[in-house]
């Protein structure tokens, strides 16, 4: 059973990631800073990468930059971190 659903999880990070490989360099990104902004970003484990990976590749796709998308997804962690700060 842990097996199956290891197994699951690393095709949905594989999906994942290849969807935002395909997004980033689809509008000429680098892929490999993509990455190093889902390790950024998910280093502190509030955020799965698969997670991190959807949401960028969907801010890209919406047209936004790497940069930009990076700066919004952190304005959205910190935001969901005060909320949940203020709800304890």
């Amino acid at each position: 059973m842990a097996i199956n659903s290891s197994i699951q999880d690393a095709s949905q990070l594989n999906n994942s990631l290849t969807g935002l490989r395909s997004i980033v360099e689809g509008m000429g990104g680098d892929f490999n800073k993509a990455k190093k902004v889902i390790q950024s970003f998910t280093a502190d484990g509030l955020v799965t990468t698969e997670e991190a990976a959807v949401s960028l590749k969907n801010l890209i796709a919406k047209g936004f930059s790497l940069d930009q998308a990076e700066q919004m997804m952190l304005r959205f962690k910190d935001a969901a971190s005060f909320g949940r700060q203020a709800s304890l």
